[in-house]
């Protein structure tokens, strides 16, 4: 029996899928990627939000999951984790485009896959800028894929220099 996965199933949903694609026991897959087994069934069971981006590299790794399904994946961990603050943030529809544009993005290439793990730790109030990539033209994701390959002190810059502009227009917003 062929097990799909879709981008819109939940994490727990889509890793039960790939861990039976992949002919693993959820203890051979626990052994494997070095944690215990109840703590990797939490996962699977949706008990537990999805877990470190350490942990589930070594889980992808131990179920052998390709690059489209690591991408899908790594995706829905995200959008678990930080899905509810956007949806705070933003209407049903932008809110359908953004959880669309990152799914392309982390399909494109490993670099779109880094900058969504950097992204799954933002704050709060950084993580409201990406309320502004759902108006973003589809090529925008080359400038996005661009920031994440940036060394460490160019990057920091960046942020700097976009948290500054967004304090701005906060301000100035306040004001009107």
């Amino acid at each position: 029996m062929t097990h799909t996965i879709l981008p819109s199933s939940s994490f727990s949903e889509m890793l039960h899928v790939l861990r039976r694609r992949s002919g693993l026991k959820q203890k051979d897959v626990a052994i494997a990627a070095g944690l215990d087994q109840s703590y990797f069934a939490s996962f699977e069971n949706g008990r537990r939000a999805p877990p470190s981006l350490e942990a589930l590299h070594k889980i992808l790794d131990a179920i052998e999951a390709g690059p489209e399904d690591r991408a899908t994946l790594l995706h829905a961990a995200f959008w678990e984790r930080s899905g509810h603050q956007l949806e705070q943030l933003l209407p049903q529809a932008q809110l359908e485009s953004l959880r669309e544009h990152l799914y392309q993005l982390v399909k494109k290439d490993q670099v779109g896959i880094e900058l969504l793990s950097k992204l799954s730790s933002l704050p709060d109030e950084k993580l409201q800028l990406l309320v502004s990539v759902a108006s973003w033209p589809s090529n925008a994701l080359d400038i996005v894929s661009l920031f994440a390959s940036l060394p460490p002190r160019e990057l920091s810059l960046v942020t700097r220099v976009v948290a500054a502009a967004v304090r701005a227009e906060q301000s100035e917003e306040e004001t009107m």
